[in-house]
């Protein structure tokens, strides 16, 4: 998946000038930056939300129906308990899909105490947990998640994670998401995608990305990088 010569403003305000970048089918492809660097909006244009310039060339992405995406603040019927949503999102396939055992291992463990909860009863971090299960439960060729350790403790944390690297390990499927805990990619198998200053200023796993800022520490490089831009 391939993304060339993106450019979009919004409000007279530059957000992207010629960013070039790619994506791996193969792996966890997880975009960092600083706040209001467009991370969401690049998963907004990737979906087919925002729409770009028309010089824009996206190659070997999904069409929009084979895309799921799952927003970092996700509304749904706040009166519905979380049965009841996961019941809605497993109508709308049209196959049983495949179970997999991080599935299974987050379901007995986060979801299943919270069945009978209606949504508006639910703290922040299981609403958002209840979101990503939902989201994990469609079948479809790429994920796309924007923040979804937002508002979650450690613990869920690691649990989410699990279950999204499980959709490209044991589902073979295509995901992208964002992240603002940079010290989960010490331990994740992760294809980074670093934007800034309107272009991807790196692309490429976490070694490279230390080797790059010329550290052993994921905070001090994206700092240094973030630097050496100005983003």
């Amino acid at each position: 998946m391939e993304i060339k010569h993106l450019n979009f403003s919004y409000k007279n305000k530059e957000i992207f000038a010629d960013l070039n970048t790619k994506f791996t089918d193969d792996q966890l492809n997880v975009i960092i930056g600083s706040n209001g660097a467009g991370k969401t909006t690049l998963l907004n244009i990737i979906y087919g939300f925002t729409k770009a310039s028309s010089d824009l060339a996206m190659t070997n992405f999904p069409s929009m129906p084979n895309i799921i995406y799952k927003f970092q603040n996700m509304t749904f019927f706040a009166e519905l308990t979380v049965k009841q949503v996961i019941n809605f999102f497993k109508s709308m396939n049209d196959h049983a899909i495949t179970i997999t055992d991080s599935q299974t291992r987050f379901y007995n463990e986060i979801i299943k105490k919270l069945l009978n909860t209606k949504l508006r009863l639910l703290s922040g971090g299981e609403y958002q947990a209840v979101m990503v299960y939902c989201t994990f439960i469609m079948d479809r060729e790429l994920y796309l998640f924007d923040e979804p350790l937002s508002e979650v403790d450690s613990y869920i944390e690691n649990l989410l994670l699990e279950l999204i690297v499980s959709l490209v390990v044991e589902k073979k499927k295509k995901v992208i998401m964002t992240l603002h805990q940079l010290n989960k990619l010490n331990s994740l198998p992760a294809h980074i995608v670093f934007v800034g200053n309107k272009k991807c200023i790196f692309q490429g796993d976490l070694s490279q990305m230390l080797h790059a800022a010329d550290t052993d520490d994921i905070e001090i490089a994206f700092k240094k990088m973030c630097q050496a831009i100005s983003c």
